[in-house]
């Protein structure tokens, strides 16, 4: 019986908008939130032609151009935490 490695990076596969699956790989971000900060686990995701940063455990998505969470303005990314 062999051991899996066990990693810390997560990867999800989103599909562009000509089908190809793309992989991945996670890394850490700040979120700000109405009771701090926040060090949590992002991925880029491609929605109908579109990138957007996704939360691996909410699945929430964040605009990369504002850093805002799309469904409410309560969250939103301030830095890029350390891998």
């Amino acid at each position: 019986m062999s051991k899996k490695k066990k990693t810390d990076s997560f990867f999800i596969d989103s599909q562009d908008m000509w089908g190809q699956v793309k992989k991945s790989k996670s890394f850490k971000i700040h979120v700000k939130t109405p009771l701090g900060i926040n060090l949590r686990s992002f991925c880029f995701v491609l929605v109908n032609g579109k990138r957007f940063l996704a939360d691996v455990v909410t699945g929430s998505l964040y605009s990369t151009m504002t850093g805002y969470c799309m469904s409410t303005q309560q969250l939103q990314l301030v830095s890029r935490g350390k891998s």
